[in-house]
C-alpha cells in the first residue's frame, strides 16, 4: 500500500465518495471507448464489492472495471485525488439507502474499510465531497418521488456526521425516463437550492444508452462536470 501512493503529490490527499445505484456503476458505459484516462499517478480507485465481500476491495491506480462511473471523468479534471465508490443497481434512497438501510450500511462499511487501508499506508486525507448519483428507483411511485429531497437530507446528514461537516454533495440529475421522474429531479434540484453545500449537475443535454442508462460518452462528460465542483 505505501508504495501504490508513493506518487501522491498532496497531503492530505482528497478521497472523493461516490454512490448510487446503477448509474454510479455505469452499466452502459464502457472504459474501453473513454475518450480520455487519468494521468498515471495521479488517481487511485476503490471500487465497493457490490456483493457485500467488502473485505475483497482494494485501492488501484487503474479503473479495474470494464466499466466507469462519473469518477473517470472527474479524475481526469480534478487533480489528484482517490476515489471511493460503493454503487448497487436498482437500490432506492427511500428504504436502501437510508441510514441504518441495507445498502447504506454496506457504503458505510466500504468507505471505512477504504479510509482504514489509507490510514494503515501512512496516508493522510480529506474527503471534499460525494458525488451522488441515484434516484430512478425512487420514480416507481409518486409518494416516493415527492419524499425524495427529505430523504436525501437524512442520508446526507448521516454521512456529514460519519465523515465531515464540510463534505459537498455534488447530485447528478437522473434521465427524464417514467412517470415520476420528472418530480425526482425536482427534488433533487430542491435539495441542492436547500443545503447551501451542494450542486447539482444537469444533463438535459446528454445521451441515454437504454432509455435510462447513460451512454459512454455522457457518462464521461458527467463526470468532468462533477470534477469541476469538488472543492
Amino acid at each position: 500500500m505505501q508504495q501504490l501512493f508513493a506518487n501522491s503529490v498532496a497531503a492530505p490527499l482528497p478521497i472523493v465518495l461516490v454512490a448510487g445505484q446503477s448509474n454510479a456503476i455505469a452499466s452502459q458505459a464502457s472504459i474501453s471507448g473513454a475518450p480520455a484516462l487519468p494521468t498515471e499517478g495521479a488517481a487511485w480507485f476503490y471500487q465497493g464489492d457490490i456483493n457485500a465481500t467488502v473485505d475483497e476491495d482494494v485501492w488501484s491506480c487503474t479503473q479495474t472495471d470494464t466499466r466507469f462511473g462519473p469518477e473517470l471523468g472527474a479524475a481526469t479534471v480534478y487533480g489528484p485525488a482517490g476515489w471511493a465508490k460503493y454503487a448497487a443497481a436498482d437500490t432506492d434512497l427511500h428504504t436502501k439507502w437510508q441510514p441504518g438501510g441495507s445498502v447504506y450500511t454496506l457504503f458505510e462499511t466500504s468507505v471505512n474499510a477504504a479510509l482504514a487501508d489509507l490510514t494503515a499506508a501512512g496516508v493522510s486525507y480529506t474527503i471534499p465531497a460525494l458525488i451522488w448519483m441515484q434516484g430512478e428507483a425512487d420514480a416507481d411511485t409518486s409518494a416516493h418521488a415527492e419524499a425524495y429531497a427529505a430523504n436525501l437530507a437524512t442520508m446526507v446528514a448521516d454521512v456529514r456526521t460519519n465523515w465531515g461537516a464540510g463534505i459537498k454533495i455534488i447530485v447528478i440529475e437522473i434521465i427524464k425516463s417514467g412517470a415520476n421522474a420528472d418530480t425526482v429531479r425536482a427534488q433533487q434540484a430542491s435539495f441542492v437550492a436547500g443545503d447551501g453545500n451542494a450542486a447539482l449537475i444537469t444533463t438535459d443535454d446528454l445521451t441515454a444508452a437504454d432509455g435510462i442508462h447513460f451512454n459512454t460518452a455522457s457518462m464521461f462528460t458527467i463526470g468532468e462536470r462533477c470534477g469541476g465542483e469538488i472543492p
